[in-house]
């Protein structure tokens, strides 16, 4: 029987964590990777499994701001993404309702009922909503645009071990020019109607790429709360920033090859 030496040397659950860097005028600020113009506030945290290429922007004028999704794009190593996709979509709810009165109550609400008033039930209603071309943002507000992850692939090379050790822990690193990965945001927008269309291109490069063991990336904490603690530890991301995003993966039981 082989007895575990150390939680890393263990680990089967690893994560790849990738940085990023931008090309264009942005700040790395405490909310995020900051954009701003004199009409609006762009701001990104990629951080999330697989990356999150979306945004939010801010209205920071005092006249509506319009969005054209149709005239903005992702834009993966040159492949490009429409954020505007002429979508249709629907909910449905089953909405129920209670009768303290007869079985004409329930026929009204368009069910059963009876007499000692214990439910009525309506039958299903569903919305749909049409997709539209360009959104409105008033102003000293924001709104939310999220479609695409930046990569669901696990990067692999000879200079990385897949399942490190704590000390086998080490970065690949790129430039501009060989990075594996290059997105983009093309984002279009007029304010108040303005006959001048604004666009915005942003751009983001992975600039390096680590495998981690579990146990390197994730820590237990517990919390307090109005000065008492929390009976349960909370497990947080020890590598957590706005400008990385991660790839969790598990280490087969059958042999592997140690890149």
């Amino acid at each position: 029987m082989v007895l575990c030496l150390s939680l890393t040397s263990c680990s089967r659950t690893f994560y790849q964590l990738y940085e990023v860097e931008p090309q264009q005028n942005i700040s790395k600020e405490e909310e995020g990777l900051v954009y701003e113009d004199e009409h609006c506030i762009i701001t990104y945290n990629l951080w999330a499994e697989e990356g999150d290429s979306g945004f939010t922007i801010y209205n920071k004028t005092q006249e509506k701001l319009t969005l054209h999704l149709d005239e903005s794009f992702f834009i993966l190593n040159d492949r490009a993404y429409d954020y505007y996709k002429n979508r249709i979509t629907s909910s449905s709810r089953m909405t129920t309702a209670t009768s303290s009165y007869s079985n004409s109550m329930a026929l009204l609400l368009g069910g059963y009922g009876t007499k000692t008033s214990e439910l009525a039930i309506a039958g299903d209603r569903s919305v749909a909503a049409v997709e539209k071309p360009k959104i409105s943002i008033p102003p000293q507000s924001s709104k939310r645009i999220a479609e695409y992850i930046i990569n669901p692939t696990l990067f692999r090379s000879c200079n990385l071990f897949r399942y490190p050790s704590r000390k086998q822990v080490n970065s690949e690193t790129f430039n501009e020019t060989n990075s594996p990965i290059v997105f983009k945001n093309l984002i279009k927008y007029q304010v108040n109607g303005n006959d001048e269309l604004k666009t915005i291109e942003h751009t983001f490069y992975v600039s390096a790429i680590s495998n981690y063991p579990e146990s390197e990336f994730k820590e237990s904490k517990y919390e307090e709360f109005c000065g008492s603690r929390e009976p349960f530890a909370r497990s947080y991301f020890v590598k957590y920033s706005s400008n990385r995003f991660y790839i969790k993966y598990e280490k087969p039981k059958s042999r592997t090859t140690a890149h």
